[in-house]
Protein backbone atom coordinates (compact mmCIF):
# COMPACT_ATOMS: atom_id res chain seq x y z
CA UNK A 1 0.00 0.00 0.00
CA UNK A 2 1.17 3.51 -0.55
CA UNK A 3 0.16 6.73 0.68
CA UNK A 4 1.53 9.61 -0.82
CA UNK A 5 0.91 13.66 -0.28
CA UNK A 6 -0.16 15.85 -2.89
CA UNK A 7 1.58 18.82 -2.11
CA UNK A 8 -0.37 21.18 0.06
CA UNK A 9 -3.78 19.84 -0.73
CA UNK A 10 -6.04 18.85 1.37
CA UNK A 11 -6.03 14.80 0.04
CA UNK A 12 -3.77 12.37 -0.45
CA UNK A 13 -3.81 9.80 -3.25
CA UNK A 14 -3.58 6.59 -1.56
CA UNK A 15 -2.94 2.83 -3.85
CA UNK A 16 -5.62 0.42 -2.65
CA UNK A 17 -5.92 -3.50 -2.99
CA UNK A 18 -6.78 -3.37 -6.66
CA UNK A 19 -4.44 -1.12 -7.77
CA UNK A 20 -6.64 1.81 -8.16
CA UNK A 21 -5.97 5.50 -6.41
CA UNK A 22 -8.02 6.31 -3.85
CA UNK A 23 -8.25 10.46 -2.71
CA UNK A 24 -8.69 10.94 0.97
CA UNK A 25 -8.95 14.10 3.05
CA UNK A 26 -4.94 13.88 4.33
CA UNK A 27 -6.14 13.94 7.76
CA UNK A 28 -9.28 12.21 9.10
CA UNK A 29 -9.83 12.05 12.53
CA UNK A 30 -10.94 8.89 14.35
CA UNK A 31 -11.63 7.84 18.06
CA UNK A 32 -10.76 3.69 18.51
CA UNK A 33 -13.51 2.10 20.35
CA UNK A 34 -12.84 -1.51 20.95
CA UNK A 35 -10.43 -4.18 19.86
CA UNK A 36 -11.09 -7.83 20.22
CA UNK A 37 -9.12 -10.76 18.32
CA UNK A 38 -9.95 -10.63 14.72
CA UNK A 39 -11.96 -7.09 14.64
CA UNK A 40 -11.43 -3.27 14.93
CA UNK A 41 -13.54 -0.81 15.84
CA UNK A 42 -13.13 2.62 14.85
CA UNK A 43 -15.72 5.58 14.38
CA UNK A 44 -14.84 8.79 11.75
CA UNK A 45 -15.11 12.09 12.94
CA UNK A 46 -18.49 13.29 11.63
CA UNK A 47 -16.67 15.84 9.26
CA UNK A 48 -15.56 12.95 7.61
CA UNK A 49 -19.03 10.64 7.36
CA UNK A 50 -20.26 11.19 3.90
CA UNK A 51 -21.06 8.09 2.51
CA UNK A 52 -18.35 8.17 -0.34
CA UNK A 53 -15.35 9.37 1.90
CA UNK A 54 -16.65 6.09 3.66
CA UNK A 55 -16.49 4.19 0.75
CA UNK A 56 -13.20 5.14 0.46
CA UNK A 57 -12.28 4.28 3.51
CA UNK A 58 -13.35 1.16 3.03
CA UNK A 59 -11.77 0.32 0.40
CA UNK A 60 -8.26 1.46 0.80
CA UNK A 61 -8.31 -0.98 4.32
CA UNK A 62 -8.89 -4.07 2.19
CA UNK A 63 -5.33 -4.92 2.46
CA UNK A 64 -3.14 -7.95 4.00
CA UNK A 65 -4.53 -9.50 6.22
CA UNK A 66 -7.96 -7.75 6.26
CA UNK A 67 -10.43 -9.91 5.30
CA UNK A 68 -13.88 -7.79 5.22
CA UNK A 69 -14.12 -3.92 6.55
CA UNK A 70 -17.66 -2.91 7.56
CA UNK A 71 -18.97 0.88 7.47
CA UNK A 72 -21.37 2.73 8.73
CA UNK A 73 -21.79 6.56 7.23
CA UNK A 74 -24.79 7.68 9.56
CA UNK A 75 -22.71 6.96 13.33
CA UNK A 76 -18.82 6.78 11.10
CA UNK A 77 -18.83 3.27 12.13
CA UNK A 78 -15.75 1.28 10.63
CA UNK A 79 -15.39 -2.56 11.55
CA UNK A 80 -12.17 -4.07 10.16
CA UNK A 81 -12.00 -7.96 10.47
CA UNK A 82 -8.82 -9.82 9.90
CA UNK A 83 -7.23 -13.24 10.08
CA UNK A 84 -5.63 -13.04 13.35
CA UNK A 85 -3.98 -16.31 12.50
CA UNK A 86 -2.00 -14.66 9.52
CA UNK A 87 -1.59 -11.19 11.47
CA UNK A 88 -1.61 -9.85 15.15
CA UNK A 89 -2.62 -6.38 16.46
CA UNK A 90 0.76 -5.25 15.73
CA UNK A 91 1.03 -5.75 11.86
CA UNK A 92 -3.14 -4.09 11.82
CA UNK A 93 -1.92 -1.04 14.20
CA UNK A 94 1.33 -0.69 11.39
CA UNK A 95 -1.28 -0.72 8.37
CA UNK A 96 -3.69 1.98 9.75
CA UNK A 97 -0.12 4.23 10.67
CA UNK A 98 0.31 4.18 6.90
CA UNK A 99 -3.08 5.92 6.10
CA UNK A 100 -4.12 9.29 6.86
CA UNK A 101 -6.17 8.31 9.79
CA UNK A 102 -5.09 10.56 12.55
CA UNK A 103 -6.86 7.92 16.29
CA UNK A 104 -7.73 10.15 19.41
CA UNK A 105 -6.88 6.68 21.47
CA UNK A 106 -4.39 3.85 20.88
CA UNK A 107 -5.55 0.37 21.57
CA UNK A 108 -3.42 0.23 24.52
CA UNK A 109 -5.20 3.14 26.24
CA UNK A 110 -7.05 3.15 29.26
CA UNK A 111 -9.39 5.33 31.38
CA UNK A 112 -8.13 6.51 34.54
CA UNK A 113 -10.23 5.19 36.14
CA UNK A 114 -10.30 1.58 34.61
CA UNK A 115 -6.18 1.55 35.03
CA UNK A 116 -7.23 2.60 39.15
CA UNK A 117 -9.52 -0.09 39.08
CA UNK A 118 -7.58 -2.84 37.64
CA UNK A 119 -4.46 -1.66 40.36
CA UNK A 120 -6.63 -1.64 43.09
CA UNK A 121 -7.57 -5.22 42.19
CA UNK A 122 -4.66 -6.05 41.65
CA UNK A 123 -2.85 -4.75 44.71
CA UNK A 124 -6.04 -6.90 46.82
CA UNK A 125 -4.51 -10.06 44.76
CA UNK A 126 -1.53 -9.51 45.65
CA UNK A 127 -2.30 -9.30 49.43
CA UNK A 128 -4.18 -12.55 49.18
CA UNK A 129 -1.07 -14.18 47.26
CA UNK A 130 0.66 -13.28 50.15
CA UNK A 131 -1.25 -13.67 53.02
CA UNK A 132 -2.29 -17.81 51.86
CA UNK A 133 1.24 -17.74 50.70
CA UNK A 134 0.52 -18.51 47.46
CA UNK A 135 -2.20 -20.69 47.66
CA UNK A 136 -5.44 -18.68 46.72
CA UNK A 137 -5.99 -16.05 45.10
CA UNK A 138 -9.06 -13.75 43.61
CA UNK A 139 -8.98 -15.55 40.49
CA UNK A 140 -10.70 -18.35 42.93
CA UNK A 141 -11.75 -16.94 45.12
CA UNK A 142 -14.35 -14.57 43.41
CA UNK A 143 -16.24 -18.25 41.84
CA UNK A 144 -16.25 -19.32 45.48
CA UNK A 145 -17.81 -16.29 46.73
CA UNK A 146 -20.71 -16.81 44.01
CA UNK A 147 -20.90 -20.67 44.25
CA UNK A 148 -21.35 -20.46 48.16
CA UNK A 149 -24.06 -17.43 47.34
CA UNK A 150 -25.89 -19.66 44.99
CA UNK A 151 -25.48 -22.83 47.59
CA UNK A 152 -26.77 -20.28 50.23
CA UNK A 153 -29.73 -19.08 47.84
CA UNK A 154 -30.76 -22.43 46.80
CA UNK A 155 -30.88 -23.86 50.89
CA UNK A 156 -32.80 -20.71 51.57
CA UNK A 157 -35.20 -20.06 48.67
CA UNK A 158 -35.40 -23.37 47.20
CA UNK A 159 -36.15 -23.18 43.17
CA UNK A 160 -38.27 -20.37 43.64
CA UNK A 161 -37.17 -17.72 40.73
CA UNK A 162 -36.93 -14.58 42.47
CA UNK A 163 -34.43 -11.46 43.02
CA UNK A 164 -31.80 -13.49 42.26
CA UNK A 165 -32.37 -17.24 41.81
CA UNK A 166 -29.29 -19.50 42.84
CA UNK A 167 -29.09 -20.68 38.88
CA UNK A 168 -28.17 -17.27 38.41
CA UNK A 169 -25.50 -17.05 41.24
CA UNK A 170 -24.32 -20.83 39.91
CA UNK A 171 -23.77 -19.42 36.33
CA UNK A 172 -21.88 -16.47 37.59
CA UNK A 173 -19.90 -18.57 39.42
CA UNK A 174 -19.17 -21.03 36.29
CA UNK A 175 -18.46 -17.74 33.95
CA UNK A 176 -15.96 -16.36 36.21
CA UNK A 177 -14.31 -19.17 36.98
CA UNK A 178 -14.00 -19.83 33.14
CA UNK A 179 -13.16 -15.95 32.30
CA UNK A 180 -10.77 -15.99 35.00
CA UNK A 181 -9.05 -18.94 33.89
CA UNK A 182 -9.23 -18.86 30.05
CA UNK A 183 -5.59 -19.01 28.19
CA UNK A 184 -4.92 -19.62 24.96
Amino acid sequence: MLVENLGRGSFASIEAKNNSKVALPSMISARLMSHTPGRLRFRVASVHRHPSTMAQIAQILQVGPVERVRINPCNGGVTIYYDRDRAGIDRIEATLQELPIAFKTSISDRSEAATHLTDTIAAVNRQVDRATEGEIDLRFLVPLGFGTLALRQLMVEGLQLEVIPWYALAWYAFDSFIKLHYTL
